[in-house]
């Protein structure tokens, strides 16, 4: 009974900080406080996505070359969205109103 509940401890605490995180990523959004809201929001889900992976995932017990492949796999989707979103912008004329 003591290791479920230190094991729930652990997630729900686990989900506290992953809500606090989306609450003070979407303030400082909305707030205009971030230099570069693109790179600050990646930033976050790329720390909500590696808690979410080390602890709902197990990926903690596992070995360091499936942790790899989970981490070169986050990184490879920031290149694909940077490069999109790049794409888009260099693409997209503007006009300033």
């Amino acid at each position: 009974m003591e290791k479920i509940m230190r094991d729930f401890a652990k997630y729900l605490g686990v989900w506290i900080v992953l809500v606090a995180t989306a609450v003070i990523e979407v303030f400082f959004v909305l707030e205009g406080i971030t230099r570069n809201p693109m790179v600050f929001v990646v930033a976050v889900a790329l720390f909500q996505s590696a808690l979410i992976a080390l602890f709902f995932q197990h990926l903690r017990e596992e070995p360091i070359v499936i942790k790899g492949m989970t981490v070169s796999g986050a990184i490879l989707i920031v290149i694909l969205i940077v490069s999109a979103v790049t794409s888009v912008l260099t693409c997209t004329p503007y006009f300033p109103g």
